[in-house]
């Protein structure tokens, strides 16, 4: 999907404001590479409060240079935070204990049973197509998950690019999609996508051999067995510290980049997020947080954000067309997944693909939720083209037709991209 989704991807980039591109990836920064280590330092607070603590002055402070040496932030945190561990600062929980002999205990477990083994093979994972069944139903969840990866690698480029490093989206799309099926055939469950904190690369000079070397160290230590002992050693409030850092810079930069009147519709996006990782973190929760928040958020964060930023825009032509898609993606549970009953009325998982429908006649009973959205985003199209006859009529105002660009970011003032004046493509702009 993400090899044949480049022209799509060009498309999406040239007729989608600012605020919508960088909402799914902010609200991935602000929730699960801020907000989550945030809580995880509030649990173990006397492990994580000087590594916090140098997270801010080695990232932020300085104009966002640090006032450490260069290349040793990293090592000061989670060197902290480990430190601390050791001594017996942490609380520990079921998963690692607090008191350094049972910690010492399971680094010499976790060596004694990964180091220096490896039993994956190149192609051992294709045995799971021999069960066609389940092969159906591990599908239904993988192809949202990889949409959601080529929205995340278009939006990761363009980020790249309002730091000035026009990177060619054909080229890393289709790197992407190779490495996720190269990955997959040895065993891999996780797709690659292009790396979200450019903007910290950027701040401290590295290149293409900072990630090359990062990639061999993994290599290293995933094929030596050496990760698992290394994760059993190193205190993990602290890295997550770093992750918080990566992120809050994330959520800055796409504020600096989305003119002021979108604000509020960046804020939406992150909403979709924030509730999803409620959904997946708390139980006997309200209904909306898994409406929202239940499919993953990304593609939610996306869309929603978009519309509203027509809205504000009077770009109701544009609105209707991302709207059109609200309605399909929640009609097969790629958008507010929470469909637990299958068209054939059995159980199934909430977010699978699957196609939304009235699963009990007493619509006050039903528990499918996609479908209601489809309904939904119906009315919000009628609603959209009648205001966009009004306008066509002269009720109502002219829209703003700059996708919602800070105008010094466009012009480079800042070293920034010019991506809307280099790259366009021959693709209509859409009122």
């Amino acid at each position: 999907l993400e090899c044949l989704g480049y022209w799509l991807a060009a498309t999406i980039r040239n007729n989608t404001s600012k605020a919508a591109l960088y909402a799914p990836i902010a609200a991935v920064g602000f929730v699960f590479l801020a907000l989550d280590p945030f809580v995880k330092v509030g649990g173990e607070p006397i492990v994580g409060i000087l590594p916090f603590a140098v997270a801010f002055t080695g990232f932020f402070a300085n104009d966002g240079h640090g006032i450490y040496p260069t290349g040793i932030n990293s090592l000061l945190i989670f060197g902290t935070g480990t430190i601390i561990m050791w001594a017996g600062g942490l609380r520990g929980d079921g998963s690692r204990p607090g008191q350094p002999s049972a910690l010492g205990d399971q680094l010499v477990s976790a060596y004694d049973t990964f180091a220096w083994t490896n039993d994956m093979r190149p192609g051992l994972s294709l045995a799971g197509f021999a069960d066609a069944e389940a092969l159906g139903q591990s599908l239904r969840i993988v192809i949202p998950v990889a949409l959601q990866s080529f929205i995340e690698t278009m939006e990761n480029v363009e980020a790249a690019s309002q730091k000035g490093d026009n990177y060619n989206l054909f080229e890393a799309m289709l790197v992407d999609g190779l490495g996720t099926m190269v990955g997959a055939f040895f065993g891999s469950t996780i797709p690659t996508t292009v790396y979200i904190g450019h903007a910290r690369y950027k701040n401290i000079g590295a290149a293409a051999g900072y990630s090359l070397l990062n990639a061999l160290i993994y290599v290293l230590l995933l094929l030596t067995g050496l990760f698992a002992p290394l994760f059993r050693l190193v205190d993990q409030v602290s890295i997550l510290c770093i992750l918080l850092v990566v992120g809050l810079m994330i959520v800055r930069q796409a504020f600096e980049v989305t003119v002021s009147r979108h604000y509020p519709c960046l804020c939406i996006g992150i909403f979709c997020l924030i509730l999803n990782y409620f959904s997946v973190n708390a139980a006997n929760l309200e209904r909306g947080i898994y409406n929202i928040g239940g499919d993953g958020g990304i593609i939610s964060s996306l869309i929603i954000t978009q519309i509203v930023c027509d809205l504000i825009d009077l770009r109701f032509g544009r609105a209707m067309v991302y709207t059109g898609v609200a309605i399909f993606a929640s009609l097969f549970g790629l958008m507010h997944g929470n469909n637990p009953i299958s068209p054939q009325g059995t159980g199934q998982v909430a977010t699978a693909l699957t196609v939304s429908t009235v699963d009990n006649p007493n619509y006050y009973l039903g528990v499918n939720e996609g479908w209601r959205f489809s309904v939904a985003y119906s009315l919000l199209f009628v609603f959209c083209g009648a205001h966009l006859a009004a306008q066509r009529m002269g009720w109502i105002g002219e829209p703003i037709m700059d996708n919602g660009t800070d105008p010094a970011h466009m012009m480079g003032e800042h070293g920034e991209s010019v991506h809307y004046k280099k790259e366009q493509h021959p693709t209509t702009q859409i009122a």
